[in-house]
């Protein structure tokens, strides 16, 4: 699942829900339902989500 994929890699980058929300610009609590699997993500949120675990979006899916 896309979500926890995204768990697996910030908690890997040491960073918690808010510190990883408040450095792409959202709220954590939207975070944590993309997280959860709850909140589908659209492009411009999976291009924040990316570019703040420092991975692109390729990267992101190969690994799934």
């Amino acid at each position: 699942m896309l979500g926890n994929h995204i768990k697996q890699l910030r908690i890997e980058r040491k960073m918690s829900q808010r510190q990883f929300a408040l450095m792409i610009g959202m709220d954590r609590t939207f975070l944590s339902t993309i997280e959860s699997g709850r909140q589908n993500v659209s492009i411009d949120t999976l291009e924040r989500i990316v570019k703040g675990l420092d991975i692109t979006v390729v990267d992101l899916f190969k690994t799934l």
